[in-house]
């Protein structure tokens, strides 16, 4: 029997919405007050109703610094002034990501090139400079805010988180209770010490964005007849910290306690902590300083299976990187935003606001990079991940490694009681 090609397909077979579906954009303001500084907590309480759709949520504020003179914001000036971000569902935490700021710079240089980066400089709060027009620099300019006299700033972003990354509507209405609860930086941490420090600095304006689609009764009802508990298949990221020793060589190995059923891929970021290091945690040298390798190791295993060159072919490691956040073949990640001069930092090299350190080492740990499995990545529930480095030169200042996990993450609701968990 032949097929019709989809182009003679003139009769409809997708289902049309009801006439009662209804799309809200829905703006809430934080339930804890109006302005927030340094060190303080937001929290956003989401309505128990309608399902929320994970490709609209995202954060909007406006942040004024007092400072004297110019001041430099790090890495990505919208996510900058977050340290950590949980979701609380109900009384639990069921997501709590730290260094939130730190992790989204990386994602964002991991998946916006140069110009996508200054096509969202507006929101994302980066400096309205100009990109160099010579080949050696391109792209290095699109980092960071230089903040003028007492300025506010508008800005603008996507929130990730596990309610974001869903692959499904988020059912609001069949949850108890959804908090988003995020807590903001310290001065020190947000901007470089190039010039003078903000003595203060405030979130003002700040609301929590997204599109609520309401398909009625009848609908809800049909998705509570699907059984007693759905779920729904999402993503997060965790985070833990060890510190690298300044004049360390040779092979170092380090664990790092992250537990997880299923780990898509690892990321390692190796941020600087001498005067030449400006951006700190928001900069990542080759700590090998083109003389040695890298890899991840779980339960005995290495990953990748030959460890990264930083001597042989350091290309390498960009094509694994570029491996952990979708693929080589992916246009999603063709899209970096990282320059071979940012790329390039070793050793104890100075960085600035403008050119940060962007030398991040990661790997894909997915056995098959699918929608049409729940858990496709590496389980580190019975061993520690393990990142060895191997260096002949030994390192010019201490590091502090960020280890950054992202891993399948399932939103189990319970349609009787109304109670949901995050199986991680």
């Amino acid at each position: 029997m032949s097929v019709l090609p989809r182009e003679l397909q003139y009769v409809p077979t997708l289902p049309s919405l009801g006439e009662n579906v209804v799309n809200t954009s829905v703006v809430i303001s934080p339930t804890n007050g109006a302005s927030f500084g340094e060190n303080s907590i937001i929290q956003f309480d989401l309505p128990q109703r309608g399902f929320l759709d994970p490709n609209s949520l995202y954060i909007r504020y406006k942040l004024t610094q007092t400072v004297v003179t110019v001041a430099e914001i790090k890495g990505t000036p919208v996510f900058t002034p977050f340290v950590n971000l949980q979701t609380i569902f109900g009384s639990s935490v069921v997501e709590n990501i730290q260094n939130y700021g730190q992790i989204q710079t990386m994602l964002t240089n991991l998946t916006h090139n140069a110009a996508q980066k200054a096509g969202l400089a507006y929101a994302y709060g980066y400096s309205d400079y100009l990109v160099s027009t010579t080949t050696t620099t391109l792209g290095q300019s699109i980092n960071g805010h230089l903040c003028a006299v007492n300025e506010t700033i508008p800005m603008a972003g996507p929130l990730r988180c596990v309610l974001s990354e869903s692959e499904r509507l988020v059912p609001l209405c069949l949850m108890s209770g959804v908090r988003i609860q995020l807590t903001l930086d310290s001065l020190a941490n947000m901007f470089t010490t190039t010039t003078a420090v903000p003595t203060a600095f405030a979130l003002t304006n700040v609301e929590l964005c997204y599109d609520l689609i309401d398909f009625g009764i009848g609908t809800e009802n049909v998705v509570r007849s699907m059984g007693e508990k759905i779920y729904i298949k999402s993503a997060s990221y965790a985070c833990s910290n060890s510190t690298l020793a300044s004049g360390s060589s040779g092979t170092i190995d380090m664990l790092f306690n992250t537990r997880l059923s299923s780990v898509k891929s690892l990321f390692a970021s190796f941020g600087g902590t001498s005067s030449a290091s400006l951006n700190k945690a928001y900069d990542s040298y080759d700590v090998t300083s083109n003389s040695g390798d890298y890899c991840f190791s779980v339960g005995g295993l290495q990953y990748p299976a030959r460890a990264i060159s930083t001597v042989n072919n350091k290309a390498g490691a960009y094509m694994e990187l570029k491996q952990a956040i979708g693929g080589v073949h992916s246009s999603q990640t063709n899209n970096f935003g990282i320059s071979s001069a940012e790329f390039a930092v070793v050793g104890n090299a100075t960085t600035s606001y403008k050119i940060p350190a962007k030398s991040w080492f990661g790997v894909n740990l997915e056995k098959l990079s699918t929608n049409g499995a729940l858990l496709t990545g590496l389980s580190t529930q019975s061993a520690p991940v393990g990142l060895r480095i191997n260096t002949s030169t030994a390192t010019a200042q201490s590091h502090n490694i960020a280890v950054i996990a992202m891993y399948d993450a399932l939103v189990e609701v319970d349609t009787i009681s109304k109670n949901a968990t995050v199986k991680q």
